[in-house]
């Protein structure tokens, strides 16, 4: 029971620094190979992309910050937004929409 066989604290320094570099590296290559693995990966950026468009129409002060808040859920919903200027013809639906939905709001 020498002092050889103690553990000295450059080898502490060391394993830690070591454990700490792999649980980082393996942190970050999990969540690459989650994001590239996801099927839905590719519909995701569309959807995406195509809500950032129609809300833009929309409203052209809503930051793309906003976007990349929504859940999945909401990205579906937000991708199907019809703008009221593509609605032709109804213009008194339009205004009612407006009247009693977007300006309570």
């Amino acid at each position: 029971m020498s002092g050889s066989s103690s553990i000295t604290r450059n080898e502490v320094v060391q394993f830690v620094l070591r454990i700490s570099l792999v649980s980082i590296v393996t942190y970050y290559s999990a969540k690459w190979l989650m994001k590239n693995l996801d099927p839905t990966n590719k519909s995701k950026k569309k959807a995406i992309e195509k809500a950032e468009d129609i809300l833009r129409k929309l409203g052209p002060n809503i930051k793309r910050q906003a976007v990349t808040n929504l859940n999945d859920y909401e990205l579906v919903i937000a991708s199907h937004l019809v703008v009221p200027e593509n609605i032709a013809g109804l213009d008194h639906v339009c205004q009612e929409i407006k009247e009693s939905l977007v300006f309570p709001v």
